[in-house]
């Protein structure tokens, strides 16, 4: 075989494994749309101040993303500047309460006071909140970074993130999708 046709070969392959682990991993997450967002394991960092999370800070439209610490935390928290020009246009299609929020689960991995101070010292325009009882794993039923839409604290639309050019495209997937909801 020439070495053009085993590479074509070994390209096939991959596409086809690829396609297919991309296909389970979002049957997996069907289950996510209509699951309501739970509050009590939240602790939110706002006005330089970290508080427990009521269930009111879902209500109406709210835009959230979701990081699985199994995941280097720094390493998620780095790339949180990539959602800011995003952030803004949330925030001025539906209001300062419709700004991004971003949930960050504990993994056993990560001490809670290290990551306590990588929040405090984040410079974002968003809500950082810190799931500290790891529970939003058990919830979506899988390790991944999910950027949600919830209405009322249930979601109603995701998408998988995966830091990379393809989250350009799902973020203006999912400001359409709002632009939709408001008519804007």
């Amino acid at each position: 075989m020439e070495r053009k046709q085993i590479f074509k070969v070994v390209f096939f392959c991959i596409t086809i494994i690829s396609a297919f682990l991309t296909s389970c991993s979002n049957k997996s997450n069907q289950e996510i749309v209509g699951k309501k967002v739970v509050c009590d394991s939240l602790l939110l960092f706002r006005d330089r101040e970290f508080s427990l999370v009521s269930d009111t800070i879902f209500k109406r439209t709210s835009i959230l993303l979701w990081i699985d610490s199994t995941r280097c935390s720094q390493c998620e928290l780095e790339h949180l500047g990539n959602y800011e020009s995003f952030n803004n246009l949330c925030e001025k299609m539906l209001g300062k309460e419709g700004r991004m929020k971003v949930i960050i689960s504990l993994s056993e991995k990560y001490d809670l006071g290290l990551l306590i101070n990588d929040v405090q010292y984040l410079n974002c325009l968003f809500d950082p909140i810190i799931d500290y009882k790891n529970l939003f794993p058990s919830v979506f039923k899988c390790n991944d970074r999910l950027l949600l839409i919830l209405m009322d604290g249930r979601v109603i639309k995701y998408y998988q993130m995966e830091n990379n050019e393809g989250d350009a495209y799902k973020m203006r997937d999912c400001l359409d999708y709002l632009r939709q909801m408001y008519k804007e």
